[in-house]
């Protein structure tokens, strides 16, 4: 493939001067596809859910591919009126809290229902593909951007008519089409790949945190596992702890740094575009011009969105320079007891006895820092992050390939699906 400039010849799809090549089709993503809406079941029959169907929602919707959800409904509840996204279809999330972060939307891998903040598109053109139809849509991401609404109650929404008439611009040639498409697969299974290292490395950090610090197995002064070579345990009020071990508080191991954060608002943010990301409770929320802090940290949500299904708090593995709000607590391992330590021991810790509030909830850093830990002799601590400090600096690495890749991939791609940059087809 070869890549080039291309503005000699061309055409002028619209008032707001959008250009389109000569031998490209120019059309609204209205007329390009078949749209559905989809509902979400009676929650008061029993009978609709705990079935087989992944029934898609926002949560659901975090990457190109969407397979699975937490919520599944039943054949009954799709018998009785729920919608069905068939395998290939793309779902596109129109209304949500989320959208000001991320646009969301990916291709079905399997028969799916999905929820009225969702709509569906098939393309009517044969010529485009579903994955294509991802990568126009990819493609377009500022437009779609600016066609965001805020509904005034923190959530954004797309009104569908206006949404409908989003231009689109696609070539004829089918082997340019296959250029294309080969060109962004290309740079998304790399970015993929790396996305699957990361996940393999964190569940060895994992599995080897439980097996020291919670099944207590870590290695003892022959290499055995301790509590499998019937090392002595003691009792204490969380059960029974290897001797020499103690219970103690997360103050005594933990470090924290929410008196350095500051929140900006949505227009202060706007005045300070940047390079550093600004992190709210679960995500980053914007870059701005300036950073707070330089280093590895974990952050834990404080207010809002704070614990999951599973009771477990929402986690942000963090590293650089980097703007944090007051929605997330900042924290950092002390005393030997290292920042991943403290990131794989919430990944498993129920946090519900540490919320407060009915309506907002809040982990309050005083409950946080005054929570029980398990605390191992400094020597263990120590051999443990010999070990999770090489997993760890591999994560980060990968993580920034992933940034340059994925920066590359939204530079260049609405470049070639306006055709301001074309691909070169050998005849």
């Amino acid at each position: 493939m070869n890549i080039s400039l291309d503005k000699k010849e061309g055409f002028y799809i619209n008032a707001d001067s959008e250009w389109a090549p000569e031998g490209w089709i120019a059309t609204t993503l209205g007329a390009l596809t078949h749209w559905a809406s989809g509902g979400t079941p009676s929650k008061a029959n029993s009978s609709y859910w705990n079935g087989s169907i992944p029934w898609i929602s926002a949560t659901s919707m975090n990457g190109k591919y969407i397979c699975d959800s937490e919520l599944k409904i039943t054949e009954e509840a799709v018998r009785n009126g729920s919608k069905i996204a068939k395998k290939g279809t793309l779902l596109f999330l129109v209304r949500g809290s989320g959208l000001y972060n991320t646009i969301s939307f990916g291709i079905a891998t399997r028969d799916v229902a999905f929820n009225q903040d969702v709509k569906s598109f098939t393309a009517k053109d044969p010529r485009v593909s579903h994955e294509f139809l991802y990568y126009l849509l990819k493609g377009r991401l500022r437009k779609l951007r600016f066609l965001l609404e805020d509904t005034g109650i923190g959530a954004g929404k797309y009104d569908t008519e206006r949404l409908k008439n989003l231009s689109i611009t696609f070539p004829k040639c089918d082997k340019e089409r296959a250029e294309l498409l080969a060109t962004f697969n290309s740079l998304d299974n790399k970015i993929e790949l790396l996305n699957e290292q990361n996940e393999t490395l964190e569940e060895l950090a994992q599995t080897l945190f439980k097996r020291w610090f919670i099944d207590f197995n870590f290695p003892d002064e022959n290499g055995n596992p301790y509590k499998g070579s019937n090392g002595k345990m003691i009792a204490s009020e969380l059960g029974e702890i290897p001797e020499g071990w103690k219970l103690g508080k997360l103050c005594e191991v933990c470090d924290i740094h929410d008196s350095k954060r500051v929140p900006l608002s949505k227009k202060q943010r706007e005045q300070r575009k940047g390079k550093f990301p600004y992190y709210g409770a679960t995500s980053i929320m914007d870059h701005v011009d300036d950073f707070l802090f330089d280093g590895v940290y974990l952050l834990l949500a404080e207010d809002g969105s704070v614990i999951k299904e599973d009771k477990t708090p929402f986690l942000q593995y963090v590293w650089g320079k980097f703007w944090v709000n007051n929605h997330a607590h900042v924290m950092s391992g002390k005393n030997g007891y290292s920042t991943e330590m403290l990131y794989l021991k919430f990944k498993k810790t129920n946090v519900s006895e540490l919320i407060t509030g009915a309506v907002q909830l809040k982990i309050n850093q005083g409950n946080l820092m005054a929570s029980d830990v398990v605390i191992p002799p400094i020597e263990i601590e120590s051999d443990f992050t010999k070990i999770s400090s090489q997993v760890f600096e591999k994560i980060r690495t990968n993580s920034q390939q992933i940034q340059t890749l994925t920066k590359f991939r939204d530079m260049l791609l609405p470049k070639l699906m306006k055709g301001e940059i074309r691909v070169t087809v050998e005849s």
